[in-house]
Formats: C-alpha cells, structure tokens, sequence
C-alpha cells in the first residue's frame, strides 16, 4: 500500500502545489480559465442533481438499432452499461472473487482484479454526480472493469457451474457483440458498409418500401432578420437543415453539423 500510495500523494502534493501558484487555489485546475461555449467562471461540474441522470445515462440508456451498418449507435451521447455492455458489471463479481483469493497462489494476478474493479467502480461512481454525460468519458472506468472482468472468466472458466457458464457466456457474447459494432469504421466511403448494406435495401424493395425527395410546407414564424429556424434535424440532432431570413423578404437554407460551422444556399424570396 505504501508503494502504491506514496508515489501518488506525492503527484498529488506538486500538483496542488503548481496549483495554488498559478491560480491561487490548490483545488483549481484552469477549469474556470476555459475558453469554451459558456462561461465557465460560475459552471457547476458536480453535484447531487445530476446523480438521475448519469445514473440513467451511463447505466441503463438502450442503443440506438438499425438493419443498415453499423447496426447500432448511441441513442443519445453515451451507453448504458445494462444494455451495451453488461459484461462489464460482473467486476463487482470479480472484486469479491480476488479479495477471497488473495492469499491463493494467484495472489498477484487478483490483486490486478481488485485494483481494476476497485478503480474502474471509483471512476463510475464520481462520474455520476458529473455535469456531462458523454461516451468518452465512459471509455475511462470501462476499460479496467473488462480487464477484471476477462482475467476472472479466464482464471475461473473452469470452476464456474453450468448455469453460471450460460449467464456469463450471453453477457459476454452480449458485450462482444456491441463492442465490435462500436468500433466498426465509419459508414462513409466504406466497402464493407457498402456490401452489407445490400442485404436489407434488398429486403425494402421487396417489401415495397420506397424513398425519395421529402417535401415540407413551412410556415415560419415572425423573425427578425439574421435569426434562423430548424426545419428538422437527423443523425440523433447532430445534423440539421435550418432556414435563415437573410433580409426583409428574402430567405436562405442552411445546413450545419454541431461543432462544425454552417453551410448556406443561395437566398430567395418568400
């Protein structure tokens, strides 16, 4: 343990050090510094209020499924372990598992269990009184819970009952099978995307289904020139048309991706 924790207090202790010099608090990391959407003098980072809604988000938020590739996607800005990746809540297992093996002749091995589970459930657990929710930050506590995770199924495979066998298999089958479709490359330009998209347009035509140009009667509200006004977004709200009055009477169509800035068409008179 002092080896373990020393070398990390003493990380800790220059860096609230380098703090309180630059900023004149230990505690400030350059969040309030930010140069970013909001102001970030006065943003509020943790708190209790937003303990529903992390908890909602990072545990139980169901995918977002689809024929076409890749097959699913993130119904909102991250995964919910239940659904995605329910392999993952089986280091709560393995914490248990490593404390009573600990002094086994694979001491060593479970005391990587337990830190990772420890430390993976620590980083879960912070992140849910955190303003944002977002999948990067899920990556973070994902990554030692699956070693844990891995390291028991491989180590204990063996002693495991049949029904536990089945329960563990499907999760982890489960887990496999969304953490491939995650990491499958993009759709845009892709052969792969290409030739299993095939499969199910096939299907469509076959069904009758059919697309083509969406026609829309708009009927804009009173706007003050400049001001613009959403016609209907796709890509989960990511992408989305909008119509700006460049003038007294004459409008433009514009298109933006969120974080990129907007491109428009040419104005015309309403």
């Amino acid at each position: 343990m002092a080896a373990l924790v020393a070398p990390a207090a003493m990380v800790g202790l220059a860096l609230a050090a380098y703090n309180q010099v630059r900023f004149g608090d230990s505690l400030e990391f350059g969040l309030r510094y930010q140069f970013a959407a909001i102001d970030m003098r006065n943003f509020k980072l943790f708190g209790p209020e937003f303990f529903a809604p992390s908890v909602a988000a990072d545990l139980v938020l169901p995918a977002r499924y689809s024929i076409y590739y890749p097959f699913l996607g993130l119904r909102e800005e991250t995964f919910g372990l239940l659904t995605w990746a329910p392999a993952s809540l089986l280091a709560l297992v393995a914490a248990g598992l490593a404390w009573r093996a600990r002094r086994t002749e694979h001491g060593p091995v479970w005391i990587v269990v337990a830190f990772d589970s420890v430390a993976g459930v620590a980083m879960l657990a912070s992140l849910l009184f955190y303003s944002y929710q977002v999948e990067r930050y899920q990556l973070v506590f994902l990554r030692p819970l699956m070693v844990a995770v891995w390291i028991v199924v491989l180590v204990r495979w063996h002693l495991a009952t049949k029904l536990a066998r089945i329960f563990v298999g499907a999760a982890c089958a489960w887990t496999i099978f969304h953490s491939v479709a995650y990491t499958l490359p993009a759709a845009d330009g892709s052969r792969l995307a290409r030739a299993l998209n095939h499969v199910p347009a096939a299907g469509e035509r076959l069904a009758g289904w059919s697309y083509g140009p969406l026609e829309l009667d708009v009927i804009l509200p009173d706007c003050p020139v400049g001001s613009q006004q959403p016609v209907f977004a796709t890509g989960s709200g990511r992408d989305a048309v909008f119509l700006q009055r460049s003038g007294p009477a004459t409008f433009r169509l514009g298109f933006a991706h969120r974080g990129f800035p907007g491109v428009y068409g040419d104005a015309f008179t309403a």
